[in-house]
Formats: C-alpha cells, structure tokens, sequence
C-alpha cells in the first residue's frame, strides 16, 4: 500500500484537511493499540488525547461504511457506581473496550515503527 506524500500548502484543499483528520485518528489509534490486545475508552482517549466520544463515533462511522473495519469496539458492562449514576440520570456514558481487528493487526504490521 503507497502512502502518497502531504501536498504543499499552495496545492491543498479542504479536502485534503478531511483526509489527513482521518488519517492523524487512525494513526493515533493503531499506535495506542499497537503494544495491547484491548484498551478501555478511557485510557484510549488518555493516550490519543481523542475524545472518547470522537473516539466512539469514527470507530462506528469505520464499521458502517467500510466492509474491513479496522477496529472492534466491544460495550463494558456498568460498575455499580456507573448504574447508580445513570439510574438517577446523571451518566448515560457507555465504556468500551477497544481492540484492533484482523485488517487492524494486518495493517499495523506494515507500518514502520
């Protein structure tokens, strides 16, 4: 797979702005994730200084429009603190684990360390 080079300032686009956001997240991600078999959403947005909600919301955007997702996001259940909060409606937040799927591992292996 070729990775084409940044283009100067003078030769980009808004678009090219869209594309390098995306490609920054995934690159911040596969990093965190590189050296763990999972991470909670928590430590991940610690570790990409991502939000975990930004976090949550590209994963989902990857899984419904890409075939090969990179990355599995699995629900942790509540702890009882978590469900007293959300009970009385002051936490709706979800935790999740965060794994690197097979097309995850298989592309990390190609990236230079």
């Amino acid at each position: 797979m070729e990775i084409p080079k940044f283009p100067e300032l003078d030769e980009s686009s808004f678009e090219d702005l869209e594309k390098i956001q995306t490609l920054s997240t995934h690159l911040s991600l596969l990093h965190a994730l590189s050296s763990v078999d999972q991470m909670d959403l928590m430590t991940l947005s610690e570790k990409t200084g991502l939000t975990a909600q930004r976090i949550v919301e590209f994963i989902e955007y990857q899984e419904k429009f890409t075939s090969n997702a990179l990355y599995f996001l699995s629900e942790i259940p509540l702890d009882l603190r978590g469900k007293i909060l959300q009970t009385i409606g002051l936490s709706s937040r979800k935790n999740y684990n965060v794994s690197l799927s097979p097309m995850g591992l298989d592309l990390l292996s190609h990236l230079s360390p």
